[in-house]
């Protein structure tokens, strides 16, 4: 896509993700969020079909970030070999990003995550093809600082899923449904951080 359809797309992303924040996915209509974006009606349909279209694209957009963050700056770059602290540090970097993040969007993952499923089906599988990259990246980290080295195959995702628990409901608890300052998102991501240090890599390093 040319560079100046991928700044339209995305003043269309950033206008739609302003939109819903401000007055809900319901509320919200196509020609707000193309007045909000300064662009013509029919040009939105240029680049989503529908409403649900553009909030799914907001989603995975979101999702995507949370993944990299998770992968390539820390899953990649972490190893048993570095310091405890080195690791604490990018643990905790990583979690505060990600609630950063998720903070910053705060008004659409309330939406996808407390309504159901049929009122937005799209968003939703995104979201769940999503959580399982989370949980293959949760177990990639596992295998490569050989945790739960006795687990059976089940064992294994079951620990992986209740790191993703932890992770999932203390973000919407206290990041999502609560409107929590940046300051208390750091408290949060340290709390985090060493919860999860604790019952994961700091067995290794006790």
């Amino acid at each position: 896509m040319p560079k100046d359809n991928e700044l339209t797309k995305q003043k269309l992303l950033d206008a739609a993700l302003e939109m819903f924040t401000e007055k809900g996915y319901h509320e919200t209509k196509v020609s707000d969020i193309v007045k909000r974006a300064g662009v013509a009606q029919g040009t939105f349909y240029l680049y989503f079909q529908s409403k649900e279209t553009i909030f799914t694209s907001i989603i995975q957009q979101t999702n995507e970030a949370v993944l990299e963050q998770v992968e390539t700056i820390f899953a990649d770059q972490v190893n048993p070999d570095m310091p405890k602290e080195e690791l604490k540090r990018k643990l905790f970097e990583t979690i505060s990003k990600c609630m950063s993040l998720y903070r910053s969007h705060r008004g659409i993952m309330y939406l996808l995550r407390v309504h159901s499923a049929s009122h937005f089906a799209e968003a939703e599988k995104v979201a769940a093809d999503c959580e399982r990259s989370f949980l293959e990246i949760i177990m990639k980290l596992f295998r490569k600082f050989n945790l739960f080295p006795d687990y059976d195959p089940f064992e294994f995702e079951v620990a992986a899923q209740a790191i993703n628990g932890l992770l999932n409901e203390t973000c919407m608890q206290y990041v999502i449904l609560k409107e929590s300052t940046e300051a208390e998102v750091e408290k949060i991501a340290r709390v985090v951080t060493g919860m999860i240090y604790d019952m994961t890599i700091g067995r290794e390093n006790a």
